[in-house]
């Protein structure tokens, strides 16, 4: 547990910024320290959720841990995803299992045994712009599955996706701005919440990517571009630390997660 405190330091101030021509200036607020073999996420107002050796942590906006829980009995850890300020969801692909948790990290109700239903191998979820349903990857069969996690509705399917899309493995999905966001090797995919395709971002190495309801953010060999779903329009900046291998852009700022820290950044536009 002493280790675990270690590893969720407070923040701490740091100065170092980044600016190049495309008028996008990169200042760095704080840091705090994480173990590299931690999970990672963030909700919508800005606290992380940090699951190392079978404990979930809740962190504030200040680096201040409020508060733990055990999740050994849930299996390891593959997501955490924050439905809405009030609801977690722990997902396990080692247990094919979705648990629940409140904003305190109490447990709220069963789990969903993913088993029951179609799904052969959950490999990932998502967040739905639905805050009662959850997006689930199903890599072997390459169906992405929209499950209710309350209620009675039924289950939604987008299937065929490597025959329909032409590709063979999925990384990374993302629902923002009634778009669904498929990384892919070969690019990132565009999908409407019905499953038509809407636009590819062919690009390769690309490692993580964030997105929001007016722009994407795609990170590449330590360069984070900004595109403009509008318009296409898109900018490119390098982040100030090295080794960076996952963004998120919550409340105007970026946290960029090193091997060893996560970063926070005031992204300022420049005139």
């Amino acid at each position: 547990m002493n280790r675990l405190m270690g590893m969720m330091a407070i923040l701490v101030v740091f100065g170092a910024s980044a600016q190049d021509s495309t008028g996008i200036r990169l200042i760095e607020k704080s840091h705090f320290a994480l173990d590299s073999a931690a999970y990672w996420n963030m909700d919508a107002i800005g606290n992380h959720y940090v699951s190392l050796n079978g404990t979930i942590s809740k962190i504030d906006t200040a680096g201040r841990t409020r508060y733990r829980q055990s999740v050994k009995s849930y299996g390891k850890t593959s997501a955490l995803v924050g439905i809405n300020t009030m609801k977690l969801v722990h997902f396990s692909e080692e247990q094919q299992t979705l648990c629940f948790f409140d904003n305190t990290l109490t447990v709220t109700e069963d789990c969903i045994e993913l088993s029951d239903g179609s799904i052969i191998n959950a490999t990932m979820i998502s967040a739905s712009s639905r805050p009662d349903k959850i997006w689930v990857m199903d890599q072997l069969n390459s169906t992405l599955y929209q499950l209710p996690i309350t209620g009675n509705d039924p289950v939604r399917a987008i299937g065929n996706l490597a025959g329909l899309l032409n590709f063979n493995t999925v990384t990374q999905i993302k629902e923002a701005g009634n778009n669904l966001y498929v990384l892919t090797p070969e690019g990132i995919f565009i999908l409407d919440i019905y499953g038509s395709l809407v636009d590819v971002i062919r690009r390769e190495n690309v490692s993580y990517f964030d997105a929001n309801e007016s722009h994407i953010y795609i990170l590449s060999n330590g360069q984070l571009d900004i595109r403009q779903l509008r318009t296409g329009a898109a900018v490119s900046i390098q982040i100030p630390v090295p080794n960076v291998t996952e963004v998120r852009i919550v409340n105007g700022a970026l946290f960029a997660r090193t091997p060893k820290n996560v970063h926070k950044f005031e992204l300022q536009m420049l005139d």
